[in-house]
């Protein structure tokens, strides 16, 4: 399985079973976090005792249980551009996780951020986590049923996207797995303008936050169709 095949598989999972994950898996996970933390001055951290930092916590959206395993995606205080950067590169690392046959989730609220297993330094801020593991054989509607997590809705390309042309199948495909990209509560913040055969993304920056899920957003596209982003609001696809 490649990063594109990933996202189009990838849902986020709650539950988790006690199957341990080898060695090796964990080896190429903490490869990856190092490749991170040292192209864009990220602290980024393995935890493997990650679930007393989510006991006695009311979950908001979706119980958790059964959680062990945890990246804890921490950046340095005043690192330019970090909630972006947490998104995209925590996205890669989602997506990689998949590629190893892990389940995972997002978390950006119901852990508790002083937890001693995260071992923040003064200078360090921890923006969110991501949970993976093998889920438990319950399918997702069961899930979702029984703790009340709504069916994922997803928005059309016509709704996120502005465009003074047709859109070529390429940019087509890029906006489809930007749509097929977690976000807080399935919100999809991320719009698109697609004008004189350039593409740019934006988020509203009303909700600070938006710039995590921007970052996933580019990560997804350029997975797709190559190139890259700089890092901002509102900034063209670059071939």
């Amino acid at each position: 399985m490649n990063l594109t095949q990933a996202i189009e598989v990838r849902s986020s999972r709650r539950q988790f079973s006690d199957q341990a994950i080898n060695a090796n898996i964990t080896n190429q996970i903490n490869n990856l976090i190092a490749r991170y933390n040292h192209s864009e001055n990220l602290n980024f951290r393995l935890i493997e005792n990650a679930e007393t930092a989510f006991k006695s916590f009311l979950i908001s959206y979706g119980k958790f249980k059964g959680i062990k395993n945890a990246v804890a995606l921490i950046v340095n205080k005043g690192n330019d551009n970090y909630l972006e950067k947490v998104g995209y590169f925590g996205q890669q690392l989602v997506l990689n996780m998949v590629t190893m046959g892990l389940d995972t989730c997002w978390v950006a609220v119901d852990f508790n951020r002083k937890s001693d297993v995260f071992a923040l330094q003064e200078n360090e801020e921890l923006v969110a986590v991501l949970v993976f593991g093998y889920a438990n054989d319950a399918p997702v509607n069961l899930e979702a049923e029984k703790y009340g997590i709504r069916h994922r809705t997803t928005l059309t390309i016509e709704e996120i996207t502005v465009n003074d042309q047709i859109l070529p199948h390429h940019v087509e495909e890029g906006i489809v797995a930007i749509l097929k990209a977690p976000s807080n509560k399935n919100k999809q913040p991320v719009r698109v303008e697609y004008k004189n055969a350039q593409l740019k993304l934006t988020v509203n920056l009303r909700r600070k936050t938006n710039l995590i899920e921007l970052g996933i957003a580019k990560a997804h596209y350029c997975i797709v169709n190559g190139g890259m982003f700089d890092w901002g609001n509102n900034k063209v696809h670059i071939k």
